[in-house]
C-alpha cells in the first residue's frame, strides 16, 4: 500500500513538473490577448518606417483614386485627402521622436496621435467605396498598426484603443 502511495505521489508530481512550461506560457501569450510583454526597438524602427513610407504613398493613392471617383469636388473628397495628410505627418513625427527607440515613453504620444488617425481613416474606408489597390494597401497599413499597436502595449488593439 505505502509503494502505491509513493507511486502515486510521484507520478502527480512528474505531471505537475511537466506541466509547468504549460502553464507559464500560457501565461505569457497572456491568452488571446496578442499584446507584447516587451518590444524589439530594432523592430519597431522597422515598423515605424515602413509606416512611414506606406502612409506617403496612401496619401497619394487616395487623392488619385478620390479623383477618378464619385466623391470627386465632394467636401468628402477634401476631408479624406486631409486625413489621409495629417497620418502621413503624424507618422513622420513618430519617427522622428522615436529615434533609436531606447524609450517608448518619449514616443506614446505621437504613437497615440498615429493610432487616432488611422482609427479614423479606417472608419472612414468602410464608408466610401475605393478601388481595390487603395483597399489592399489600407489593409498592409492596417497590420503595421497592429504591431505599433503591440509594442506601445494597447492590449485591445488599436482600433479599440480609443
Amino acid at each position: 500500500m505505502n509503494q502505491v502511495k509513493k507511486l502515486l505521489g510521484v507520478f502527480a508530481f512528474a505531471i505537475l513538473v511537466f506541466s509547468l512550461p504549460t502553464i507559464a506560457s500560457a501565461q505569457r501569450r497572456g491568452g488571446n490577448d496578442r499584446a507584447n510583454v516587451y518590444y524589439n526597438p530594432v523592430q519597431l524602427k522597422n515598423v515605424i518606417k515602413r509606416l512611414k513610407s506606406d502612409s506617403k504613398d496612401f496619401a497619394k493613392f487616395i487623392d488619385r483614386d478620390l479623383d477618378r471617383s464619385r466623391y470627386d469636388g465632394s467636401n468628402l473628397e477634401d476631408n479624406l485627402n486631409q486625413l489621409a495628410k495629417d497620418f502621413r505627418d503624424a507618422v513622420s513625427r513618430l519617427e522622428k521622436q522615436y529615434g533609436n527607440g531606447r524609450n517608448l515613453n518619449s514616443s506614446s504620444r505621437e504613437a497615440r496621435e498615429v493610432l487616432q488617425l488611422g482609427n479614423r481613416i479606417d472608419r472612414a474606408m468602410k464608408r466610401v467605396r475605393l478601388s481595390r489597390n487603395v483597399q489592399d494597401y489600407w489593409k498592409n497599413i492596417d497590420r503595421q498598426l497592429e504591431d505599433l499597436s503591440r509594442a506601445y502595449n494597447r492590449r485591445s488593439g488599436w482600433r479599440n484603443a480609443f
